[in-house]
């Protein structure tokens, strides 16, 4: 009796440990469905915040350069802003990395580039950016090391409040449009070339100098090379 008694429990155990083991797994299962609606929930939470921010502002934009002009300098209107929303370390909450566009009219508008709704503008902004760092940080390494040091592999720049790896290559990437739709890539990505390493050879730039750059985001690529300024996906190329 005693051990008919063992065994029932014995098999009662075993059923709650499969009910733990299946509850972990519908608990999975469950969070795996729920983490694309969150992060559409957060970014959307994000993008309010920053369209806010944004409006603020543009609008203190708009007041300090007609009180001092439509000569006044972007850079000292910048900084007036700075003393008009006192409290802010960026204008955009979440980080995001804030343009200054000059429009047809001669007015200026401030842009973000992690929440600007034309995710094509957004990438071109982002590309032209990421390339005015790369350049001054091969410049600065170049000016650094001694003649004939290797090119650097990899350059850390800074996007959208975060670290961004640019990678060197010895040949073009063949990247045609974001990283959602092509095989090997995801997130945002960028490499850059340069003259005298690998097969970048006699494209118009100096020796050690950048003669082609790849930036690509989930949506959009802009690539850029010495001689043919900007192309991509982003500035309208379909291939």
């Amino acid at each position: 009796m005693r051990r008919c008694i063992l065994s029932k429990l014995k098999r009662q155990c075993g059923l709650a440990r499969i009910h733990v083991i299946l509850l972990c797994l519908c608990a999975v299962l469950l969070v795996l469905l729920l983490l694309p609606t969150y992060r559409k929930y957060r970014y959307h939470g994000q993008w309010l915040a920053c369209e806010d921010s944004l409006r603020v502002v543009n609008g203190a934009l708009v007041v300090t350069m007609l009180s001092n002009g439509q000569t006044d300098r972007l850079n000292d209107t910048a900084t007036e802003l700075v003393s008009i929303l006192p409290g802010r370390d960026g204008y955009c909450p979440s980080g995001g990395t804030v343009y200054f566009l000059k429009g047809e009219n001669g007015e200026w508008r401030a842009v973000c580039g992690m929440h600007d709704s034309d995710h094509a503008e957004r990438t071109r902004l982002n590309a032209s950016y990421v390339l005015k760092q790369l350049r001054e940080k091969i410049r600065q390494a170049d000016q650094d090391g001694a003649s004939g040091a290797p090119f650097p592999e990899e350059v850390t720049v800074e996007l959208n409040g975060e670290k961004l790896e640019c990678r060197l290559v010895s040949e073009e990437t063949g990247i045609r449009r974001g990283t959602s739709t092509t095989d090997g890539y995801e997130g945002t990505v960028a490499f850059y070339g340069l003259e005298g390493a690998g097969s970048f050879a006699g494209t118009g730039a100096g020796q050690g100098e950048i003669c082609y750059f790849c930036f690509a985001n989930e949506d959009y690529n802009a690539d850029w090379r010495v001689r043919d300024g900007w192309t991509g996906s982003s500035y309208g190329d379909r291939y």
